[in-house]
């Protein structure tokens, strides 16, 4: 291309506009276009304060759903850090597209957006069989997705964090998803975050005591109750009472509930001291982590199984 043009192709800075990608590798050519703009789709555009590291959107949406969460009955976000868990909860009881509040993506700037194309398409759309511009498709489809939104009805959703200054980062993330009046929001400790009644779902993303290979640290320390990291993880033997300690919130105060714990630190996840009854691999990053999922009844796993459930701590089958 210097040779022919006489200079390098330079696509700038801007990434207003669709992105044309080449891979040239020999004699092999890919050539396509990036119709999402700078942002991937994975960030959804409501974080304004993002802190250290937070959970990916995708992520958190994906804890959610593996949750087996019904969307009718409570979520709490203990140790809620930038609060994107609770919000993805919030997204996702309102049925809320994805995205659908961004005010621009990279295909609004391909040469015909705005231009009318002629319907021929049966079976379509009034719009696409009689002629429309992409933008008015667009917008129509936004539209329709606003119209499925659910709005009556929503279940409880509640975010805990003992700082005050990274819940009120949170509130402001769910302000710009449009979704605060949906979250309740309140500074405390973990293990002081009053629980809805029951059945529920309880996720919490501890500290795993190990750093991004970009050496960025992946969480809090033991002493800070947050989604973000610090400059200085804790270590994995300094973490281990924050671990047994989300144990005993769960036998104690949570009884009916459906605990979460993502980590990616499973020796830590034993001394929570309950067995799993699922393990769902998730990466956070490069880090491989597994979802912990431990159903919070009352008396042992037999006990419950038969629906004869004496009145004493929750309790699953406990980890040799």
């Amino acid at each position: 291309m210097r040779q022919q043009c006489g200079s390098r192709p330079d696509s700038g800075r801007e990434t207003h506009g669709a992105a044309i990608f080449v891979y040239w590798q020999r004699t092999e050519l890919i050539i396509y276009l990036d119709t999402t703009g700078g942002e991937p789709l994975s960030k959804r555009g409501y974080r304004i304060t993002p802190g250290t590291a937070p959970l990916q959107e995708t992520l958190a949406a994906g804890c959610v759903l593996a949750s087996g969460w019904d969307a009718n009955s409570p979520f709490v976000v203990p140790m809620c850090g930038s609060g994107t868990p609770a919000i993805e909860a919030a997204l996702l009881a309102l049925n809320r597209a994805p995205g659908s509040f961004k005010s621009h993506f990279g295909f609004m700037a391909i040469k015909g957006y705005r231009i009318t194309i002629p319907g021929e398409r049966a079976g379509a759309s009034v719009r696409q069989r009689f002629g429309a511009s992409p933008e008015q498709i667009w917008k129509d489809m936004v539209a329709t997705a606003r119209d499925q939104e659910r709005r009556e009805g929503l279940p409880p959703i509640l975010a805990t964090d003992i700082d005050p200054e990274t819940l009120e980062s949170a509130r402001l993330n769910a302000i710009a998803a449009g979704v605060s009046e949906h979250i309740t929001f309140a500074a405390c400790d973990f293990e002081a975050t009053q629980l809805p009644p029951p059945p529920g779902v309880i996720f919490l993303n501890p500290p795993y005591g190990q750093r991004l290979a970009s050496g960025v640290a992946v969480e809090s320390t033991a002493e800070t109750d947050a989604e973000s990291a610090a400059d200085e993880p804790a270590s994995g033997e300094a973490l281990e009472p924050l671990y047994r300690r989300i144990g005993d919130f769960f036998k104690r105060q949570a009884v009916g509930y459906t605990g979460c714990v993502l980590t990616g630190n499973l020796e830590l996840s034993r001394r929570i001291g309950l067995r799993s009854s699922r393990r769902i691999p998730f990466f956070n990053g490069p880090i491989e982590c597994r979802m912990l999922v431990f159903d919070l009844f009352e008396g042992t796993l037999k006990e419950a199984k038969k629906g004869n459930n004496p009145e004493q701590e929750a309790s699953c089958t406990p980890l040799p």
